[in-house]
């Protein structure tokens, strides 16, 4: 076997070594960006989920907030009701013509 034979065997042997690692860096790189968009896509349907659930509860929160609300001034026209009719019971039963 002559030099120049030996230099090309081990430039070929070298050429597809080279060429074997690059596929299969192509390979691992595919394989680790389908991971990243399949897990990517997992955290965005979390979020999606975690931010309905959230406006939901805040949705219900308000609409309590505000019955309750409602509730409060209904109960104070009631009271004032309440103490106008008082007042003019004691009103009409110290008055001295009844």
């Amino acid at each position: 076997m002559t030099l120049d034979q030996l230099a090309k065997d081990i430039s070929a042997s070298a050429e597809a070594e080279a060429k074997a690692t690059i596929k299969a860096a192509k390979e691992e790189a595919e394989a680790i960006l389908a991971e990243a968009k399949n897990r990517a896509s997992s955290i965005q349907g979390d979020a999606s989920t975690k931010a309905s659930k959230e406006a939901d509860q805040l949705a219900r929160e308000m609409v309590a907030s505000a019955r309750q609300a409602n509730q409060k001034d209904v109960l104070v026209a009631r009271n004032a009701e309440l103490k106008a009719t008082l007042a003019s019971a004691c009103e009409q039963l110290g008055n001295a013509s009844l």
